[in-house]
């Protein structure tokens, strides 16, 4: 187990306490009495992602901030401020083993999005909405779904196309085609 030492400075009768840049970030958080054992999974916050060949950070409950020298999961500044599993390394460092997530991280993820979005701008790329009763995909221009030779395209212009080696449709109840006019053979 690794012991933290509490660096922060001491007032005397003479002086007043003056901490410096170095000591508010060494002490940003709760004060630590003892890292946990190597192996061991701790739950935090990520505070800084960690840049490619450096380190980055993330707070923890009880301990304050943790260095974060690995991660099993990409992880950019983007998800700063988000929850992630942390297995503490020999050293004191940890790696972060992935990221937490629950339904409700997610609608508030996707409401930002929508709130940022402009009205008059199409959705860019490929959209992924779910919210536990409903799943929507959506695509800016168009969505292809591909199985073998089976494939499903639908276009932004309103076009459905089916295409496959054999396609059947059931009904338990009335099947209707309706267009505006409609081609067999």
């Amino acid at each position: 187990m690794r012991t933290v030492i509490d660096m922060q400075p001491r007032a005397t009768e003479d002086a007043p306490v003056e901490a410096s840049p170095l000591h508010a970030l060494l002490n940003q958080g709760a004060q630590v009495s003892a890292m946990p054992a190597p192996g061991q999974v701790i739950i935090g916050t990520l505070r800084t992602a960690p840049a490619p060949g450096g380190t980055g950070a993330a707070q923890v409950p009880g301990l304050g901030l943790v260095g974060v020298a690995h991660s099993l999961v990409p992880l950019s500044a983007a998800n700063e401020g988000q929850s992630v599993a942390l297995s503490v390394l020999a050293g004191g460092s940890a790696i972060v083993l992935g990221l937490l997530w629950n339904g409700a991280q997610a609608s508030a993820v996707n409401e930002v999005d929508r709130q940022n979005a402009r009205p008059d701008e199409a959705p860019r790329g490929l959209v992924v909405t779910a919210d536990g009763h409903r799943e929507v995909i959506e695509a800016a221009d168009e969505l292809e779904l591909r199985c073998g030779d089976a494939c499903i395209v639908l276009t932004a212009d309103g076009r459905i196309q089916l295409r496959g080696t054999y396609i059947t449709s059931h009904a338990t109840a009335t099947q209707r085609i309706v267009g505006g006019s409609v081609h067999v053979n």
